[in-house]
């Protein structure tokens, strides 16, 4: 019986100090992680109170399409929920091509618009002047020996 009293006490000792330390690691992990919780959330908070204005899409605009003032509008949006290049005068883009499609109500940004000069090739071609693309393989590359990177030399004649 005193055995038994013995077992039973020495387990019961290291039972009870491993709740104890189970319960005291718990409550250090959810005070770190509540501490942190609370700087992200007060971070989004005062994001929120100061919104910055930008230019939005104010319909679907396609590829290809010069954007006027009727297409942008500015709205108030919040630091935490921006992208990075984000414009925020319309003057800065009226008058730029679309490279990519852009949403109804979404933010500009400069990677979607070209700069002032045209990145399409039809602009180039003078008025009763034709652009033909060639295509090349490997019979019409002479057999393999165009490849891409490589120079070549063309005749445009009348």
């Amino acid at each position: 019986m005193l055995l038994m009293k013995e077992f039973f006490s020495s387990h019961s000792i290291v039972s009870i100090v491993s709740g104890v330390l189970a319960v005291f690691l718990a409550f250090v992990y959810l005070s770190l992680s509540s501490a942190a919780d609370n700087q992200r959330l007060a971070k989004e908070i005062s994001s929120l109170r100061n919104p910055i204005s930008v230019v939005v899409a104010t319909r679907d605009i396609g590829r290809g399409t010069r954007l006027t003032k009727k297409d942008l509008q500015i709205v108030k949006v919040p630091k935490a929920y921006l992208k990075a290049g984000f414009i925020k005068n319309k003057d800065q883009v009226i008058g730029k091509e679309v490279l990519t499609e852009i949403y109804g109500s979404e933010v500009i940004i400069p990677k979607r618009i070209s700069g002032n000069q045209s990145t399409r090739a039809s602009l180039g071609i003078r008025l009763g002047r034709v652009a033909v693309a060639v295509g090349i393989d490997e019979i019409s590359g002479v057999a393999g020996g165009i490849r891409p990177g490589d120079r070549v030399d063309v005749f445009i004649t009348d």
